[in-house]
C-alpha cells in the first residue's frame, strides 16, 4: 500500500466552475481517502500504526491539533506494544500529568499560587519520566515513526505541548479544581474480591495465621547471632568502600517545602545508610544481583553483577515532608519446600528503607518484599510510641528496636535463605566480603534485551509476569491482585487485613504517636 499526495484541482479561486482544493491523500488500492482537513492530520497516524510506507511528514508545529495527533499516536503505540508504565497514575481529563501518592496528598492544601505551580510541575515530572520509559520501551520501528511524525525527538515535542497547555491550564480557576479533584490514587484494593470472599469471615482467618508469622519471627529475632539457625556458609555484601564525609543536614526546599537533596548529598545520604546484608547461602538461590531478560523477554537474575537499587520517597509527618531512602536487592526465586508450599516462585526481593528526622538522623526503619509481603518496622530510640491498630487491621509489626551503628558501622541484617526474611539485627564494622554497585530503581523500568531494545521489569498492570504465586489461590479475599507476585513501585498492598500500602506518605505517622525533639 502506498501514499500519494493529491494534486490539486484545476479552477478559479473565485467563482467559475473549478474551486480551488487543498492537497489531500490518495490510495492505490480499494478504499477512498476522504480530504477533510481533520482527516488529513489522522491519516499520518493511521499509516504509522498500520505500518504502511509512508513519506515523511512535515515537523509538527507546536498547536493543539497537532499535539493531540501526536499524543494519539503515542498512546496508541504504547497500548499496542504493551509497554505502559504503571508506576504513576495519569490524571483523568489532564493528558500530561501523572500522580502518586505523596502527590496526591496535596491535592486539598494547594490551591494558587507557587505551591499550585511547584505541585503541578511535580506531576509533570512524572509524566515526562514514563513517557521517557514507554518511548524507549517502543519496538524502533514505532519509535523511528512517531518521531517522523513530531518532526524531531517526540517527548521533546510532547514537552513542548505540556507546557504550552499548562500555561493556560494553570490560570484557570475551574480548570484548578478539576484537577485537584482529578489527582487521585486508587487504592490496591478491590473491593469485589473482598465481597464474592467474605471478607468479613475470612479475614478472622487470615489474622490468625499473620499471627503465626509474627510469633516465629519474634522467636528468631530474641534468639543471638550465634544460635540463628543457618543452612550454608554466611556471605557478607555491602557497599562499595567511600570516602568519609560529613552528614548532610541541611537540604533546599522547594515550594511545597519538601526537602531537595542536591545529587552529591543524595549520593552521600545513601552510602551513609545503606546496609550490610548477612546472607545465609545454601542455594544459588539466595545470592543476591541484578534482574536480566534475555532475547525472548525472560526474566532472570545475574548474580556475578550485585546491584542495589535506590530510589527517594517521601513521608510526611505534620507539617514536616521527611526524606526516605529505599535499597531494593534481587534474588532469582524463593524455592518450594514441596508440593504444598504455596509461597515459592520465581524471583524474589528485599527492599530495606531509612526514614529520616529533620535532624538527618534514622527514626525508623521498615521493610517489605517486592510482592509487598512480610511488612516489619525497626524503631530506633528516636521514633515515637508504636500505635495499637483498631480491631483486627495488621498493627506495625515490631520484630526487633534498631540498634544505633554508632561512628563507623553499618547495620547488619541477617537474613535467612530461601524465605530471605530479615531474622537479625546487628552492627558491623568490617568490610564486607561482597560489594555490590549502585543502581536506581527506575532503571528497572527500561531493561536492556540481550536482541537489542529494551523492556520494563513490570507489566502494564505493574506486576512481573512470571511471578505469581499459588497463595493466590488462598489469599485472593484480601482484596489485592495476585497476592505474592513481584510488583512495581506504586502498587505494594502490605496488609492482608486492613488496607496499607508502602508509598503512603502518612504509613510512619499511623503507625507511630510522635514526639520529635
Amino acid at each position: 500500500m502506498r501514499l500519494q499526495t493529491a494534486p490539486r484541482h484545476a479552477g478559479s479561486r473565485r467563482g467559475g466552475r473549478g474551486v480551488a482544493a487543498r492537497p489531500g491523500y490518495r490510495y492505490r488500492g480499494a478504499l477512498p481517502c476522504p480530504r477533510a482537513p481533520v482527516a488529513r492530520r489522522l491519516l499520518p497516524v493511521l499509516f504509522l500504526l498500520a505500518g504502511c510506507a509512508v513519506a515523511p511528514p512535515a515537523p509538527l508545529q507546536v498547536e493543539a491539533g497537532d499535539c493531540a495527533v501526536l499524543l494519539e499516536a503515542v498512546e496508541r503505540q504504547v497500548r499496542q506494544h504493551g509497554v505502559r508504565d504503571a508506576e504513576a497514575r495519569p490524571v483523568r481529563g489532564f493528558p500530561y500529568l501523572r500522580v502518586d501518592r505523596f502527590l496526591a496528598s496535596w491535592r486539598q492544601e494547594v490551591r494558587e499560587g507557587p505551591a499550585f505551580r511547584e505541585w503541578v510541575r511535580w506531576m509533570r515530572r512524572l509524566d515526562r519520566e514514563a513517557r521517557a520509559v514507554e518511548l524507549a520501551n517502543l519496538p524502533a520501528q514505532s519509535r523511528m515513526g512517531l518521531e517522523r511524525l513530531a518532526g524531531g525527538n517526540a517527548l521533546d515535542t510532547l514537552e513542548e505541548c505540556a507546557d504550552r497547555r499548562l500555561r493556560r491550564e494553570v490560570t484557570d480557576p475551574r480548570r484548578r479544581v478539576a484537577l485537584r479533584r482529578a489527582a487521585v490514587v486508587p487504592d490496591d484494593y478491590r473491593a469485589w474480591k473482598r465481597v464474592l470472599g467474605l471478607y468479613p469471615l475470612t479475614s478472622f482467618l487470615l489474622h490468625a495465621g499473620i499471627e503465626r508469622w509474627h510469633r516465629r519471627l519474634l522467636a528468631l529475632h530474641a534468639l543471638p547471632a550465634d544460635a540463628l539457625p543457618v543452612r550454608g556458609r554466611l556471605v557478607r555484601y555491602g557497599p562499595p568502600p567511600a570516602r568519609p564525609v560529613q552528614v548532610p543536614r541541611k537540604f533546599p526546599f522547594d515550594a511545597l517545602g519538601i526537602p531537595r537533596p542536591t545529587p552529591s548529598q543524595l549520593e552521600t545520604l545513601f552510602a551513609l545508610h545503606a546496609p550490610v546484608l548477612e546472607l545465609d547461602h545454601a542455594a544459588p538461590y539466595d545470592a543476591t544481583g541484578a534482574p536480566v531478560r534475555d532475547e525472548d523477554g525472560r526474566i532472570g537474575v545475574d548474580t556475578t553483577r550485585p546491584v542495589a537499587y535506590r530510589r527517594l520517597s517521601y513521608a510526611r509527618l505534620g507539617q514536616r515532608v521527611l526524606l526516605q531512602l529505599n535499597y531494593l536487592f534481587w534474588f532469582p526465586e524463593r524455592p518450594r519446600e514441596g508440593p504444598f508450599d504455596l509461597l515459592g516462585g520465581a524471583l524474589d526481593g528485599l527492599i530495606w528503607r531509612v526514614t529520616l528526622g529533620p535532624d538527618g538522623q534514622p527514626w525508623v526503619y521498615d521493610s517489605i518484599h517486592p510482592c509487598g509481603c512480610w511488612h516489619l518496622f525497626f524503631p530506633t530510640r528516636l521514633a515515637g510510641i508504636p500505635l495499637p491498630a483498631a480491631g483486627l487491621e495488621e498493627r506495625a509489626f515490631i520484630p526487633a528496636p534498631a540498634p544505633v551503628p554508632g561512628p563507623g558501622g553499618r547495620l547488619l541484617l541477617r537474613i535467612s535463605s530461601g524465605e530471605h526474611q530479615i531474622i537479625h539485627l546487628g552492627i558491623t564494622r568490617q568490610p564486607p566480603q561482597r560489594t555490590w554497585s549502585w543502581g536506581w530503581m527506575r532503571e528497572l523500568r527500561t531493561l536492556p534485551l540481550s536482541g537489542g531494545g529494551h523492556r520494563s521489569l513490570y507489566g502494564p498492570d505493574g506486576l512481573v509476569a512470571g511471578t505469581r504465586r499459588p497463595e493466590r489461590l488462598l489469599f485472593w479475599p484480601s482484596g489485592i491482585a495476585s497476592p505474592g507476585a513481584m510488583r512495581q513501585w506504586g502498587h505494594h498492598a502490605t496488609a492482608f487485613v486492613g488496607r496499607r500500602h508502602f508509598d503512603d506518605p502518612f504509613l510512619i505517622a499511623r503507625h507511630f504517636r510522635w514526639d520529635p525533639p
